[in-house]
């Protein structure tokens, strides 16, 4: 595998593992509920998972960004297993559109940054609007490397 291939694969990877701990965050309050640290993650850290994806009725969004989660796997899967670039492309662009829609909700359910006091500043380090735009800048990363492969093969 070539190393614009290894980056194909970080866009879609780093959302599957933020939806994987989001999922996990969630079972392990269920089992802890007077963990702190937990109850942090879930309401502050994966919030604009929760709000990802309203588009389906019943459930939150935590539960429908399983339904993200699975095409994701299976591109990436079907990409690895058939030695194909297209499908790791698929994802990435799937992954960066994704990622925009979580940073978008992030956008939403956080306070503006123009009410905040000097004294609030230090909770702007901690704001989930940080960790959804590092996975969309890693998803938009992934989407123009594949853009940048298929432009080298189409000209060579």
């Amino acid at each position: 595998m070539r190393n614009a291939e290894k980056l194909l694969l970080v866009g879609p990877s780093a959302i599957i593992g933020l939806i994987l701990s989001a999922q996990l965050c969630a079972r392990a309050l269920a089992e802890w509920p007077s963990s702190s640290l937990l109850w942090y993650l879930n309401l502050q850290v994966f919030r604009p998972l929760r709000y990802g994806i309203d588009l389906l009725p019943g459930g939150d969004g935590l539960a429908q960004s399983t339904w993200i989660i699975i095409p994701l796997v299976a591109l990436v899967g079907m990409a690895l297993l058939l030695k194909s670039r297209l499908p790791l492309a698929i994802a990435a662009h799937l992954g960066a559109v994704y990622s925009a829609l979580i940073l978008y909700c992030s956008g939403r359910t956080s306070a503006p940054v123009s009410t905040l006091s000097p004294a609030a500043w230090p909770e702007v380090w901690v704001d989930p609007s940080l960790l959804t735009a590092a996975i969309l800048l890693l998803s938009l990363m992934s989407s123009a490397i594949a853009h940048r492969e298929y432009w080298r093969e189409i000209f060579a």
